[in-house]
């Protein structure tokens, strides 16, 4: 069985290369491809699951004392199918005094904390994950779950309307208390600095990643991203491949930086949110493990992760973007993704959390940081040009956008 399966995934990636192969061939000649792609042979060979793709950017855990990091993917998602088997009770919404019961209930010992990068659609997240779905929630956008095991509540923050929600439930909590200390690694402990942010409570040495890379074929964009790829014109200007169709949709992918850009116009009544869900499903494990990771309505991310922590590269890399325009809807990411992971023995010493936020503090206005947080930053393998090293750095969500803490600190204005 072994070996038919091998045998077929050989197959497939012939076929896919003589079909890249015949593609540039009528590029060359600067004529179109009449023929639709047929999407079966080309689909990315593993399609990443709304439960995947969605799940929260990372959870903390309180014990008697100290506040774990929990981030792997496996171990976030054990969390929400467990929690998805309880019995549900009645939901209600507490309006005043939100931001005083929010810090009461971090006092209490023994709580898990759920958080997204962005807002998350309550409806959307209900459906993928099993939760209780009820009219009364349709505009609830929240990006915190807290599990209170004392009196088996759930809590959902909307940070916009500053509400709070509260689930009640029936019986015995799921996951248990236990059962959720157990996936913590209690070498990372983290202390909160205010906003939601967490981090690392001492500096610590960090472990470094090296990763072959690999290019993604086009075609995968191809029949991806195109509604309607028949009647398709191609052209090729230097190191620009450009695919147009009848619809008004176009590619374009640059084969020296890697950028893919994939413009379509909106539909009236499109749900952006969903249309880029399933896109970003349809690219698959291809484009790497990617997740969720903010909505700022006209923008949306999703990017890839390594042992818990999101991946910061130049050029859409690591990442899926969506901009909306008007009514115009761009796409962009990068064909450069990670393939395989090699040895790397190396780590990286990182400041503790509170000494980056002083750093930060004393060089730009508190108001300008809407989130920082520890990431990977992807840099090149000067040993290997088909490789690269990711690197943990502190990055800082500041004016609308994500940048290395030490570019902030010295690009940003003396207070």
């Amino acid at each position: 069985m072994k070996t038919i399966r091998k045998y077929s995934v050989r197959v497939g990636l012939i076929l896919m290369i003589l079909l890249s192969l015949f593609l540039l061939l009528k590029i060359s000649m600067g004529v179109s491809v009449s023929q639709p792609l047929e999407k079966e042979g080309i689909a990315p060979s593993e399609v990443r699951s709304r439960k995947e793709l969605l799940l929260p950017t990372q959870a903390y855990v309180k014990t008697q004392k100290e506040v774990y990091f929990i981030g792997k993917e496996q171990k976030l998602k054990q969390i929400l199918e467990q929690t998805a088997k309880n019995r549900w009770g009645s939901f209600r919404c507490i309006t005043k005094n939100v931001e005083k019961e929010w810090t009461e209930l971090h006092r209490k010992a023994n709580w898990l904390e759920l958080q997204y990068a962005g807002s998350m659609d309550y409806d959307t997240f209900a459906n993928t994950y099993h939760f209780p779905v009820n009219s009364s929630l349709s505009n609830l956008n929240f990006a915190n779950i807290f599990y209170d095991w004392e009196r088996r509540e759930l809590y959902f923050l909307d940070k916009k309307h500053k509400e709070l929600y509260l689930l009640e439930l029936k019986g015995a909590m799921e996951p248990t208390l236990d059962e959720v200390k157990e996936k913590v690694n209690r070498n990372f402990a983290v202390e909160y600095l205010g906003k939601d942010i967490y981090g690392l409570k001492e500096e610590m040495e960090l472990p470094n990643y090296r990763y072959l890379t690999s290019i993604s074929s086009y075609t995968l964009f191809l029949q991806t991203l195109f509604s309607n790829s028949g009647n398709m014109t191609t052209k090729g200007e230097g190191p620009v491949l450009d695919f147009r169709n009848e619809n008004g949709e176009n590619l374009c992918i640059n084969n020296q930086t890697g950028i893919v850009h994939f413009q379509k116009p909106k539909s009236e009544d499109e749900n952006i949110d969903h249309y880029f869900l399933e896109v970003v499903g349809q690219l698959g494990s291809t484009i790497g493990p990617m997740r969720y990771f903010t909505n700022q309505g006209s923008e949306i991310q999703y990017r890839c992760f390594v042992e818990g922590y999101p991946i910061f590269a130049s050029n859409y890399g690591s990442s899926v973007v969506l901009k909306q325009q008007d009514r115009q809807l761009d796409i962009w990411l990068n064909q450069i993704n990670l393939q395989l992971p090699l040895p790397c023995n190396s780590k990286t010493k990182v400041q503790s959390a509170k000494e980056v936020w002083k750093q930060l503090n004393q060089r730009i206005d508190e108001k300008e940081i809407q989130d920082m947080k520890l990431g990977y930053h992807w840099k090149k393998d000067k040993e290997n040009d088909q490789a690269v090293l990711l690197l943990p750095t502190w990055f800082v969500e500041y004016k609308g956008q994500w940048k290395e803490v030490d570019e902030v600190i010295n690009k940003g204005g003396a207070r």
